[in-house]
């Protein structure tokens, strides 16, 4: 990025934020959070959780190099689960200044389809997570 970054090294520092949808280190999440935290950014993230906890250790195999004092379970598709994201997150910090939502998820069966043939019910989904 150098020299469209000059300048900018500490545009961020001292901001709280949150980040959704970190999925590995090739994901616009994790770019996003590379240049922020590059700022002075300090992020808390989520993860989708499952049962085996893999969501987990893909989001930590990005963030852990920040020492994120937040990575906790959300899943987007759930009031509850957010409310309980977000208590997390007020825990540690009193209020954020940015939300980066990067989130996407749609079934596997439309993903497989011609776009015309998607569902209305996949589509709503597809629209209601992303």
């Amino acid at each position: 990025m150098g020299d469209f970054m000059s300048g900018f090294e500490n545009a961020f520092k001292g901001k709280v934020g949150v980040i959704m949808g970190v999925a590995n280190q090739h994901s616009i999440a994790s770019g996003v959070a590379r240049v922020l935290t590059g700022m002075g950014a300090e992020i808390a993230y989520s993860y989708l959780p499952d049962e085996k906890g893999r969501m987990e250790q893909r989001v930590r195999k990005v963030v852990d190099q920040w020492e994120p004092k937040v990575v906790a379970p959300c899943n987007v598709g759930s009031d509850e689960s957010v409310e309980e994201f977000f208590g997390e997150v007020k825990k540690q910090y009193d209020k954020i200044e940015f939300f980066v939502h990067s989130v996407a998820f749609a079934p596997m069966e439309e993903l497989k389809c011609r776009t015309i043939e998607v569902s209305r019910q996949g589509f709503l989904n597809a629209m209601d997570i992303s």
